[in-house]
């Protein structure tokens, strides 16, 4: 069953490489930006709004393997995704100056922004739907019943990416 409402969500994944002898780990942490301001939508009582839930899991950003020796400082991508009416990623763009994300100043390195855009594009989600209800009808979370009309719609959500590296043996968090 899908919740009505998936606000958040916190992925990193870990990856070794050899350098020296050393062991060095590459983490990326993932979340979705809930916009300041951003409130709830005022819908007729007969309908109700179900956000797009991801299709299993939608894997993280890889660190780029090119960057790994090099010591970098950690690095935020913002990347606003489409999520369309099939729940498929069919374009991205980056975002800037908001809270949590880089200035436009001051944007990562390509490289982190490449790794971050190609990762959303093979995210799959059960799209947004928009459910109406008859009229006495009793809402469910999943928009199942008699003459439930369900449409799918397309919605601009926006997540950050975090890349680090970091001394020590892998950590994966989910």
């Amino acid at each position: 069953m899908r919740a009505i409402f998936f606000f958040g969500i916190g992925l990193s994944v870990a990856l070794t490489a050899g350098c020296a002898g050393k062991r060095l780990v590459a983490e990326v942490d993932s979340g979705l930006i809930i916009p300041p301001l951003s409130g709830a939508v005022d819908m007729p009582e007969n309908q109700q709004f179900l956000f797009p839930a991801p299709v299993l899991r939608n894997p993280p950003p890889e660190y780029p393997e090119a960057l790994l020796d090099l010591g970098l400082p950690d690095q935020t991508v913002c990347l606003a995704i489409v999520i369309d009416e099939g729940g498929a990623v069919p374009s991205s763009a980056p975002v800037f100056d908001s809270p949590d994300c880089p200035s436009s100043g001051q944007p990562p390195r390509p490289e982190f922004l490449e790794a971050a855009s190609k990762a959303v594009a093979r995210w799959e989600f059960l799209a947004a739907t928009v459910c109406t209800y008859p009229v006495g009808a009793t809402k469910n979370d999943d928009c199942t019943g008699d003459d439930v009309a369900t449409r799918q719609v397309a919605v601009k959500l926006s997540y950050r990416f975090r890349f680090r590296l970091v001394d020590g043996k892998g950590i994966v968090e989910r």
